[in-house]
């Protein structure tokens, strides 16, 4: 009962650092900014995922990373938690729940669902197969089948970051959004994913969290995501 109060009481000062912060015009607009660059990256990656051919820089990176050393497997398994993303965000949704910040876990709800929602589009209409399908020469650790692009674990652990990116301390914001280049990398050197899927993945989410962020003030309260 004392952490959920306190975890209440710090979350509400943190809402009012934000609004000492920035005016809502100014967080409006660089929500705008990211959103628009998101949303090129996605176009970007899409374009290349769907010729269904790893080249270039994308074979280059991929490469790089896979062939790092096999005894760095078990941590990268570790990092990824599950092979099933959304265990990821329901582990998130828990954990907001059970200390009674039900509407920070709206936000992330509604969010994880849209963009899961888009990247479940994506997957079906691209339809990029995994690496070890285009490649003959790669590490595959882990086995996981379905359609590569947008990666859903970089899409999931993206989703729960920039909800929370608002309300966390200062000290913290970039260790903890320190999490999504390492899934990236984990998916990488796991032979799961190419370089263009887990841009695409970031791409997906940032650019969900970024459209909530810009909605007019009253459309954000109504919907209670201020």
């Amino acid at each position: 009962m004392a952490a959920q109060t306190k975890a209440k009481q710090n979350l509400v000062a943190r809402k009012l650092e934000i609004e000492n912060e920035h005016t809502p015009d100014d967080s409006r607009k660089w929500w705008g900014v990211a959103l628009g660059v998101s949303v090129v990256l996605f176009l970007c990656g899409t374009y290349i995922a769907h010729k269904h051919a790893v080249t270039g820089l994308n074979l280059s990176l991929f490469h790089v990373i896979n062939n790092w050393p096999n005894s760095l497997r078990l941590f990268f398994l570790i990092v990824i938690v599950s092979s099933n993303s959304l265990w990821i965000a329901i582990a998130a949704l828990i954990v907001t729940s059970l200390l009674k910040l039900y509407q920070l876990t709206w936000q992330l709800a509604a969010a994880t669902i849209t963009a899961a929602g888009l990247g479940y589009v994506a997957k079906a209409i691209i339809a990029e197969p995994r690496p070890y399908k285009l490649l003959s020469n790669l590490h595959m650790r882990t086995v996981e089948t379905d359609a590569s692009y947008p990666s859903g674990h970089v899409l999931i652990v993206t989703v729960i970051v920039m909800t929370l990116w608002p309300y966390l301390p200062r000290g913290w914001r970039w260790l903890i959004a320190g999490m999504i280049p390492l899934m990236a990398v984990a998916r990488i050197y796991l032979g799961v994913h190419t370089p263009v899927d887990v841009v695409g993945g970031f791409a997906v989410s940032f650019a969900v969290v970024s459209a909530m962020r810009v909605l007019p003030e009253t459309i954000r309260k109504r919907l209670r995501f201020d």
